[in-house]
């Protein structure tokens, strides 16, 4: 895989299969933390990237 959007086709990859790696990734830096919490924080910083901003599951209210 290359970088971290990137599958081995050169494709973005999924929302979701990013989403859940971005969440991992939130879960090991805190792991105390709630589920909900880390996927709002996810959502957030996903709100910041050109690939996902408007992406229905981050821009939902």
């Amino acid at each position: 895989m290359h970088g971290t959007r990137i599958d081995d086709s050169g494709q973005l990859q999924s929302f979701d299969e990013r989403f859940e790696r971005m969440v991992a990734w939130q879960a090991r830096r805190d792991p105390q933390a709630a589920r909900e919490e880390l996927e709002r924080q996810t959502l957030d910083y996903m709100a910041t990237m050109p690939a996902w901003r408007d992406h229905p599951r981050v821009t939902k209210p």
